[in-house]
């Protein structure tokens, strides 16, 4: 198949599968962007990895008493603003947008921090204070954070 027909299948695979957001790290110091997909088998995960050019193929991994899950994750802003763009042409409404806010987000951060360089030393001073639990961290959507982040960095 050309590159372009494998490009329009993993856009069409990614949107109903796979999913984007920007997370807190562990210690809730900086924002970051990971896209995910899921799957039981894990050839579609390497057909979708080689389309895209990036990515590794984790598992398998147990989960209770189904069968074994399989995982292409990507982190990272470059990686993750790369993929999206071979895929955005062919990408649905609802996905495009849940990735531009978790880019959006991420950015963000990035520019009121001054770039990567010395980023982790600044989040952490100007987050200093914030109460961050695994729950509330979990229910915040990707929006709020993008506002939250505006508004603590600004």
């Amino acid at each position: 198949m050309s590159a372009e027909t494998e490009l329009a299948w993993a856009a069409g695979f990614f949107d109903g599968e796979g999913s984007c957001g920007a997370y807190r790290t562990p210690t809730g110091d900086y924002l970051y962007i990971r896209m995910t997909v899921n799957q039981i088998q894990p050839e579609c995960l390497e057909r979708f990895a080689t389309a895209v050019g990036c990515g590794p193929v984790l598992g398998p991994y147990r989960h209770g008493r189904h069968a074994p899950l399989f995982r292409w994750q990507l982190s990272g802003l470059d990686k993750c603003a790369r993929v999206y763009g071979l895929l955005v042409p062919y990408l649905g409404s609802i996905k495009r947008k849940q990735i531009l806010q978790s880019l959006d987000a991420v950015r963000l951060q990035q520019e009121r921090l001054g770039g990567a360089e010395g980023k982790a030393k600044r989040i952490s001073a100007a987050l200093m204070g914030v109460p961050h639990t695994t729950e509330r961290r979990r229910n915040i959507s990707i929006a709020r954070r993008a506002a939250w982040a505006r508004k603590s960095l600004g």
